[in-house]
């Protein structure tokens, strides 16, 4: 994915020197580093001066969940902040056949689990939720008859709104803390947050969206509603200026791999798609 990404903005360059394009702004290319994890890499870019008379700032990511052809361009918030969440429990361990002499971790890690789940409900589409809490790692290694004495459960909060965000972690912590006191155990939480969730500057929106020639010209597909809980810190540009993350589907069929999976792939297609439309925004753009 990211490949396509960096192809796109070497063509971008390569189209403006080599046709003699002469859009009305300057154009900077800016290849991202570090996006996901945390610290990501785009304070630290910015620092630099990545953004210094900067009047627009345009991002990109391929889509597996929109078909070929679509490009997304939706107002407000378009991708969520990720908060790593890691809890570390001690307290007592002992044979696996007297739990009752122990605290009982593995037991205490699945009610935060179930609990915590419950705090956001898992039956429903929880990006419309703006709230999303998943674990991913329970760390105990003992032998299979041992009850450990310690343990770390590790997971990610997810949320588009930052009062929601608030809100959920002080609910949580309060969660943790009730099952600390009624048990034998100590429950330490460390929450990190990741970069803010990407709200897209809804003028600039408009003016992208003005910006599409006849589709005759340039046969798209326009999408204004597409959201992801997926966290990304082109959110640190788009508050410092106007900003828009634009998405653009690669599904040749439904269901299509992926992000973060072994089978994902890209049809080269989506880099005709994806140059096209950049170039025509900055020709565009003023």
């Amino acid at each position: 994915g990211h490949d396509v990404h960096t192809a796109t903005m070497v063509g971008v360059a390569l189209a403006l020197q080599q046709l003699s394009l002469k859009p009305t702004l300057n154009v900077r290319i800016v290849f991202q580093p570090a996006e996901e994890p945390i610290p990501s890499g785009a304070p630290g870019m910015i620092e630099k001066g990545v953004l210094t008379d900067v009047k627009y700032v345009l991002g990109m990511h391929v889509e597996p969940r929109l078909p070929l052809g679509v490009v997304s361009l939706t107002p407000g918030w378009v991708n969520m902040q990720s908060v790593r969440l890691d809890l570390s429990l001690s307290g007592p361990g002992g044979h696996s056949a007297r739990p009752h002499e122990t605290a009982d971790l593995l037991w205490i890690a699945s009610r935060i689990i179930q609990e915590g789940y419950q705090m956001v409900y898992r039956g429903i589409n929880l990006i419309d939720s703006l709230v999303m809490l998943t674990f991913t790692e329970i760390e105990a290694r003992q032998g299979y008859n041992i009850i450990p004495g310690e343990l770390k459960l590790t997971g990610t909060l997810r949320a588009a709104d930052p009062q929601k965000k608030k809100t959920f972690l002080e609910r949580f912590r309060q969660l943790v803390a009730f099952l600390e006191k009624d048990s034998p155990c100590r429950i330490t939480i460390k929450a990190t947050e990741g970069a803010p969730a990407i709200y897209n500057d809804p003028g600039l929106i408009s003016l992208l969206q003005q910006n599409i020639p006849d589709p005759f010209i340039f046969p798209i597909k326009l999408d204004a509603t597409y959201r992801t809980p997926g966290g990304d810190d082109f959110s640190y540009y788009c508050q410092q200026v106007p900003g828009a993350m634009i998405r653009f589907g690669i599904a040749k069929k439904q269901p299509a791999a992926g992000l973060h999976d072994g089978r994902f792939d890209v049809p080269p297609e989506v880099l005709k798609i994806a140059l096209s439309f950049f170039l025509y925004q900055v020709l565009a753009l003023e």
